[in-house]
């Protein structure tokens, strides 16, 4: 811990201790907040499609982001009787990721925090996944671009019906935010 910290001191220009003060054989606490320098990414399992991806506006400017896949493992299961030790089983589950961002945190909004992409994002949710737009909208073709670098994902999140004029999410778009608090 000490060569960390003085690799940290030296790394930000200061003397302070970057830890807060912990008795012995208690877990360190840092006084420093780590964040990556780009737009976050979500920690989107492998194999997971758009078909598992939630996207839900729980607050102005905040987004709760969702993934559920099915995850493969064991279980031991008991024995039928006296000496009979059991067995291993494959189970499956759902494995859900649920995390809460800002529209900041996504990148999607610009220097002086006004929504950019963000706009279109809130618009998608707030209709349900189905937003009347041209198919050459900017802010519906940047938002897809921004999700699908955020989920890490090759297919495109939505597709443009032609015959009604809309955008259409292939992920579930809701938002939980009361109509006067919008």
């Amino acid at each position: 811990m000490s060569a960390l910290r003085d690799r940290l001191q030296a790394l930000v220009g200061r003397d302070d201790d970057p830890f807060h003060p912990n008795r012995p054989g208690q877990p360190y606490r840092a006084r420093f907040t780590i964040r990556r320098a780009g737009p976050a990414t979500f920690p989107t399992p492998p194999g997971a499609t758009w078909g598992a991806v939630s996207l839900t506006e729980t607050g102005p400017g905040v987004v709760e982001a969702a993934v559920t896949t099915r995850g493969r493992g064991v279980a031991r299961v008991r024995g039928d009787g006296p000496g009979d030790r059991g067995r291993w089983e494959g189970t499956t589950q759902d494995d859900e990721r649920r995390l809460r961002y800002t529209l900041r945190d996504l990148g999607m909004t610009g220097p002086d925090g006004a929504p950019t992409a963000g706009a279109s994002l809130v618009a998608v949710l707030r209709a349900g996944g189905r937003l009347a737009r041209s198919a050459g909208d900017k802010g519906m073709l940047a938002l897809s671009g921004a999700l699908a670098r955020f989920f890490q994902l090759d297919d495109p999140p939505f597709t443009f019906d032609p015959k009604r004029g809309q955008w259409v999410a292939q992920f579930e778009a809701t938002s939980t935010v009361p109509a006067p608090d919008r």
